[in-house]
């Protein structure tokens, strides 16, 4: 949480903000020192990627990202946990360096994204978070790109919660969890899936213009249930 300038401190052993710990940030746009941090090897970086490449950093390592704007395109290549050190999308933006890729894109399984306003590319056919690995959650993260939003292929048990987005596209994936996002859909579906199977979609928001809330092609075994969906034309 964030309030007069003042970022609480999430405290990792007990998985919740502690409410006696503030630390004084500055907002983005100031003279931010980009901080990032392996909390099980201490070591320190300056780029998401960097952290994530050292042969220091092993699966199951939580790396934490200070407020910043962190202009990069990320390839998650280990089972790790990334995540904002306040929790607010607002003040930990992760921007595309180079706009015909995908901002974050996840090759591991067991990965874990949270806490992050995701930029993405301009270009027509990408998605700012793609996700190929197995058992990922992408939690509280506010995602924006030109076309498409999340993309999640050949994936297995994935969690996708709590999220603010337009887009997403599911393909060829099974046992997936969509719940409890916010969607504003512009002219395209906010939630589409093709040949998936066992897939729950539930207690999501779905808004907008000129689109679709939910469509499923070639879908087995899934399920909608308890979303709010109302769409403009």
């Amino acid at each position: 949480m964030v309030e007069n300038g003042y970022a609480e401190i999430w405290d990792f052993t007990n998985n919740e903000f502690n409410p006696y710990a503030w630390k004084l940030y500055e907002p983005i746009g100031t003279n931010i020192t980009k901080k990032v941090v392996n909390l099980d090897t201490g070591e320190e970086f300056t780029s998401i990627q960097a952290a994530i490449d050292d042969p220091d950093t092993k699966d199951g390592h939580i790396i934490v990202v200070y407020p910043g704007d962190y202009e990069e395109n990320v390839i998650v290549n280990k089972s790790v946990t990334i995540t904002s050190y306040a929790g607010n999308p607002l003040d930990t933006r992760i921007i595309a360096l180079n706009k015909s890729l995908p901002t974050v894109t996840v090759l591991a399984d067991n990965v874990k994204i949270s806490g992050f306003k995701i930029e993405g590319s301009y270009y027509l056919y990408d998605y700012a978070v793609k996700v190929f690995g197995d058992d990922c959650k992408i939690i509280d993260n506010e995602i924006s790109n030109h076309h498409g939003d999340i993309g999640i292929y050949n994936s297995t048990g994935s969690l996708v919660s709590k999220n603010k987005f337009s887009t997403i596209r599911v393909e060829n994936s099974s046992n997936l969890n969509i719940s409890s996002n916010t969607i504003n859909v512009y002219d395209e579906t906010g939630i589409l899936c093709l040949d998936t199977f066992n897939i729950s979609i539930t207690k999501n928001t779905i808004s907008g213009t000129e689109g679709t809330g939910v469509s499923l092609y070639r879908t087995n075994y899934s399920l909608i249930a308890n979303n709010q969906v109302k769409l403009v034309s």
